[in-house]
């Protein structure tokens, strides 16, 4: 079984402080219990946000509305909200961490495989470009722009590995299937199979 992540562990922890401060009813509880609330999302926000952006809005208004109650006084309103709110931040990032390791692993499949058909892609044009006869179904003008197409190609995806090399997988992923779909395309265009093959 996998293990959870640090930070779910550690808010775990604080699950459990706040649920233990929301049996007061003073203004230091609530105040406490608002603090711990607001630094157990700062922990998650700014990966919440790439990974998870819905569940951490929810998350923020939650924040917003208990720290709203606190400042017009109500604190057992606050202290109320406290297990809810401890279990909202929890579960945000049981599902960022979720959300990231499928994009991490999606990016890694597609690292392994595109590079290799890009290469493949690009010998192809080169070799065509040599050709005094075209293969049946491959025009002169889709190996003229080969080159032009290429270059887009590259810059797509130096720009998706730059991106990862970030931590920023969303984008990275977004990139990598647009190289992806353009690269589907010149290989139709050049006469090479998905796997790269010369039909």
């Amino acid at each position: 079984m996998r293990r959870a992540p640090w930070h779910v562990l550690r808010l775990g922890i604080v699950l459990l402080a706040l649920s233990a401060v929301a049996c007061g009813s003073s203004k230091a509880a609530a105040d406490a219990a608002l603090q711990s609330a607001q630094d157990a999302f700062e922990k998650v926000r700014a990966d919440a946000e790439r990974y998870a952006p819905d569940q951490a809005k929810a998350a923020r208004e939650s924040l917003e509305s208990a720290r709203a109650a606190v400042q017009r006084g109500d604190y057992r309103e606050m202290l109320r909200r406290a297990p809810e709110l401890a279990t909202q931040i929890t579960q945000l990032a049981v599902e960022t961490a979720k959300k990231q390791e499928t994009l991490v692993n999606a990016w890694n499949d597609l690292n392994a495989a595109l590079p290799a058909k890009i290469e493949s892609l690009r010998a192809r044009a080169s070799e065509l470009g040599r050709r005094a006869r075209l293969p049946e179904g491959v025009t002169r003008d889709a190996v003229r722009g080969a080159n032009d197409a290429i270059a887009a190609l590259d810059d797509a995806w130096q720009k998706a590995v730059a991106a990862a090399k970030k931590g920023d997988y969303p984008s990275a992923s977004q990139l990598a299937a647009r190289v992806q779909a353009m690269l589907a395309d010149l290989m139709r265009a050049l006469g090479l199979s998905s796997s790269g093959d010369a039909g």
